[in-house]
């Protein structure tokens, strides 16, 4: 078995410049068997994977990537599977090749050693009842020295808000009908939209379940759909009046985000939800002073089994679009005490040619930030300011400008 693991592996990696390779085994009653390999690559955004499969595991349901916090689905049957037997005749495998989009957080646990890539096999009849396999996986390990810890350099930069209102917080959906979480988006003390799952189970042979989650938009808010379904979009997207192809504004009170099911085999969650496994999704609420966009963060948490929503921003200013992901980042200050008469010098942590912007509000949790002066731009990675204290009572702040 460890020789033709080794064999599989060294096929897989043979075809690609393998960052990760993985061994796959089934294991049962405390015996493992083996059941093929993989190869993993990253390419700027994205994971390029070949699988080779023994065939007694070809009847899959569906196949996925957990990390810690996410979960992402591998689209193997997107790919044509071709026969790759062995030279002597002693094994013989089905090969998977393709790619996923990956986002940051999967990235960082994958190059962590937190990737692990689990096959869902289909059941089988067994007289009067159903046998349901154990899943088919293997842990993603680095390769050395193939550049697995390094960071993309074609990795697209997340979007910057100087005046975005942003809330990181986890809220996750439900799983019953009974329970219901909500989002208040604008912070001004009521919900926008409400977080909803139901469980439906049907008596059957075999039995079968189905998990559905979905928004509801409270008041006039509305959420960006294609079609009955919220539009999951990936970071940088434009949020506003103009609305890309295919996607429309509605007020839903049911618009779909994600399911899965289990009877003879497991369905991983399905839609733009589970392919992506993070993504946004784009709100309009409109106000007295017009319509104002924001987004909500969402995504697979193996944790949580289902859907989670783990931020928001708001842009406050009417008619003004907003990019998906876009939100402040401060950057670390560090005070250097009175300088002159009425400023307090600071120093900060700074990218050279990059714009900053200095910020304040009276209160730290109440209320919009300011930009105090005009954006300046950092000539070294080290850059002190004065900040004046005649305003009276206060708070600053900096962030990295757009």
């Amino acid at each position: 078995m460890l020789l033709a693991a080794l064999s599989v592996s060294a096929q897989v990696a043979s075809g690609t410049n393998a960052h990760f390779i993985c061994f796959l085994s089934q294991v049962s009653n405390n015996v493992s068997s083996f059941a093929g390999g993989g190869a993993f690559e990253i390419q700027s955004n994205q994971m390029h994977f070949e699988i080779d499969l023994a065939t007694a595991f070809a009847r899959f349901s569906g196949a996925a990537l957990f990390t810690d916090s996410r979960q992402i689905i591998v689209p193997l049957e997107d790919g044509q599977p071709t026969n790759v037997p062995a030279g002597d005749g002693s094994y013989a495998a089905l090969h998977y090749s393709g790619r996923f989009q990956l986002n940051e957080t999967t990235l960082r646990e994958v190059q962590a050693g937190w990737g692990y890539f689990v096959l869902f096999e289909n059941g089988w009849r067994e007289e009067d009842r159903w046998e349901i396999p154990p899943t088919v996986g293997g842990l993603l390990q680095a390769v050395p020295g193939s550049g697995a810890m390094n960071w993309p350099a074609d990795w697209p930069r997340n979007p910057r808000s100087t005046t975005a209102w942003y809330v990181e917080r986890l809220v996750p959906f439900p799983g019953s009908s009974e329970y219901c979480n909500t989002v208040d988006l604008n912070g001004d003390g009521l919900p926008d939209l409400k977080l909803d799952g139901q469980s439906v189970c049907f008596y059957s042979i075999p039995g079968f379940t189905v998990e559905n989650y979905w928004l509801t938009c409270l008041s006039s808010n509305q959420l960006l759909l294609a079609g009955d379904r919220c539009a999951v979009l990936p970071m940088g997207q434009s949020i506003g009046v103009m609305t890309p192809t295919n996607l429309t504004w509605s007020s839903s009170a049911f618009a779909g985000l994600t399911r899965c099911s289990f009877d003879s085999c497991y369905t991983p969650f399905d839609g733009d939800m589970g392919r992506l496994g993070d993504g946004y999704i784009g709100v309009k609420i409109p106000l007295a002073d017009g319509d104002h966009f924001g987004w909500i963060h969402v995504f697979l948490s193996p944790k949580h089994f289902g859907p989670v929503v783990g931020a928001w921003a708001f842009e406050p200013e009417p008619g003004t679009p907003i990019l998906t992901g876009a939100r402040p980042y401060p950057v670390a200050v560090r005070s250097q005490g009175v300088h002159s008469s009425g400023a307090l010098r600071a120093l900060l942590a700074t990218e050279n040619g990059r714009a900053y912007h200095l910020q304040f509000r009276t209160n730290l949790q109440l209320g919009h930030w300011e930009d105090w002066e005009h954006p300046f731009t950092a000539a070294s990675t080290n850059s002190q300011i004065d900040l004046p204290l005649t305003p009276g009572t206060g708070f600053y702040r900096v962030i990295e400008g757009n």
